[in-house]
C-alpha cells in the first residue's frame, strides 16, 4: 500500500463523512424543532448565501480602506502619508470649505493649571486624534 493510495482513500472518504454528518445533523433538528429535512437544507442554503455575501462585503470593504490612502496620497501629490493615517471618504456633496481640528493631549491627572500632577506615579498622556477635512476626504 502506498501513500498514493492512501491519501485517495482518505479523499474519497471526506465527502461520505460529510454526508453521514449532515444526514445526522439534519435527523437531529427535525426532532428537537420539527422542521423538514427538505425546509432545513432550504435554510441552510439561504443562510449560507447570506454569510457568503456578508464576508464578500467585508472583504472588499477591507481592500477599499487598503486602496483609499494610496488614492488619497496620489490626487493630492503626497509622497508618503504615516502608517496609523486614517482616511474616511464622504460621498455626499464634498465640503464647500475645508477645515481642521486640533486636539490637544493632556494629562490623565492634571492639576487646575493643566500641568502633570507628580504625585501620582501612573499619571499618562491622554492622546487625541486631530481631524482634518478636505474636499470628501476625512484624514485624522
Amino acid at each position: 500500500m502506498t501513500l498514493i493510495t492512501t491519501l485517495e482513500g482518505f479523499v474519497l472518504s471526506i465527502p461520505a463523512f460529510f454526508s453521514n454528518a449532515f444526514q445526522a445533523f439534519t435527523t437531529f433538528i427535525q426532532k428537537t424543532t420539527g422542521i423538514l429535512p427538505a425546509d432545513l437544507h432550504h435554510i441552510l442554503r439561504w443562510t449560507g448565501i447570506f454569510l457568503l455575501a456578508f464576508f464578500l462585503f467585508l472583504i472588499l470593504k477591507r481592500l477599499y480602506h487598503l486602496w483609499l490612502p494610496g488614492h488619497f496620497a496620489r490626487r493630492y501629490g503626497i509622497s508618503r502619508l504615516p502608517k496609523h493615517t486614517i482616511i474616511k471618504r464622504r460621498f455626499r456633496m464634498p465640503l464647500t470649505r475645508n477645515s481642521y481640528v486640533l486636539r490637544f493631549p493632556s494629562w490623565r491627572y492634571a492639576n487646575q493649571d493643566k500641568t502633570r500632577d507628580q504625585r501620582r506615579k501612573g499619571n499618562k498622556i491622554n492622546w487625541k486624534n486631530s481631524c482634518l477635512m478636505i474636499d470628501s476626504y476625512k484624514i485624522s
